[in-house]
């Protein structure tokens, strides 16, 4: 199980190395849980960021993952690869506006007052 858990944190590692998008990603998750901070999200609501913020960073990790074993099956350029690449980039970014409208729904009106 130890093995496991190494194993998981080393693809983690990996991801944020290697993939621009999560480094975004996660300096998006560290200005958010300041302002959680900063304007007191109760308990319901760190709920739903920290799942938000989860999802979007695991999707990606997802989507890397996709990448890698389309790149490894179909090195050549070819549609059917896009397709699969484009399917897994649009999960990416359907959790990435829901992340943002759960956002905008806890903080924006705590910035208007």
């Amino acid at each position: 199980m130890l093995k496991s858990f190494r194993n998981a944190w080393n693809g983690i590692m990996l991801a944020v190395r290697t993939q621009r998008n999560v480094k975004v990603q996660l300096v998006v998750t560290l200005i958010v849980i300041i302002a959680g901070f900063y304007f007191s999200l109760s308990r319901v609501e760190w709920c739903l960021a920290v799942l938000a913020m989860g999802l979007v960073i695991g999707l990606e990790v997802m989507n890397t993952s996709i990448e890698e074993i389309v790149n490894f099956i179909s090195p050549e350029r070819r549609e059917e690869a896009k397709r699969m690449k484009d399917l897994a980039a649009g999960a990416v970014l359907i959790a990435a506006l829901a992340a943002v409208s759960i956002a905008c729904i806890l903080l924006v009106p705590r910035l208007l007052n």
